[in-house]
């Protein structure tokens, strides 16, 4: 499993995987807050996600459950301030209003900072799943999680501003859950450190 340590402050996303991240986030934040009109009163739809339940990996036994299908489209990232005087950060603001992220803080490894916005852990946690499936020994079964990702830019003024675009697709696998049969997304990736 992958080694993400959970934060000594509680936040809303309690998996301790980077795939699992990534699940609870496009799940509960990219699907669950977009469709409620208080939270996304602009209605916008930057990101969806689709379970196929029937998808069957050859490889990979673990991913019993299928797979859910992450779509992120236009999603709009802060990238370098003109006029350019050094390093810039890419940066994802919350489009929501009160999505009721709360990161946490103090884990170990670290994966962002915790201030940051969810959709900026949605970001991080893509481009960091794809850093990991193109090193032979970390995606040894060869899965193709991060199909494709691209930010393109869409400057106006005195911020070059861009949008992310993204595909990937999560192995999903049950796990007894008190009981209870619960689907959560599986770690082909190994461990980060």
């Amino acid at each position: 499993m992958t080694n993400i340590a959970l934060p000594t402050t509680p936040g809303t996303v309690t998996a301790t995987t980077l795939e699992g991240m990534i699940f609870q986030l496009a799940w509960t934040f990219g699907i669950g807050a977009e469709k409620d009109i208080i939270k996304n009163p602009n209605q916008v739809a930057y990101v969806t996600a689709t379970m196929e339940p029937e998808f069957v990996y050859e490889t990979y036994p673990t991913a019993n459950a299928g797979r859910m299908v992450i779509v992120v489209s236009g999603l709009p990232i802060a990238t370098v301030r003109l006029p350019y005087a050094g390093r810039s950060d890419v940066t994802l603001n919350d489009y929501l209003t009160g999505s009721g992220f709360l990161p946490g803080s103090g884990g170990a490894p670290t994966f962002a900072l915790a201030n940051a916005s969810w959709c900026q852990h949605l970001w991080d946690g893509i481009l960091l799943l794809h850093n990991l499936q193109i090193q032979p020994a970390k995606n040894p079964l060869g899965l193709n999680l991060v199909a494709s990702w691209n930010m393109e830019g869409a400057g106006v003024n005195s911020t070059l501003n861009a949008v992310g675009n993204a595909n990937l697709e999560l192995p999903l696998m049950f796990v007894n859950s008190g009981g209870f049969p619960t689907i959560l997304a599986a770690s082909p990736m190994g461990n980060l450190i």
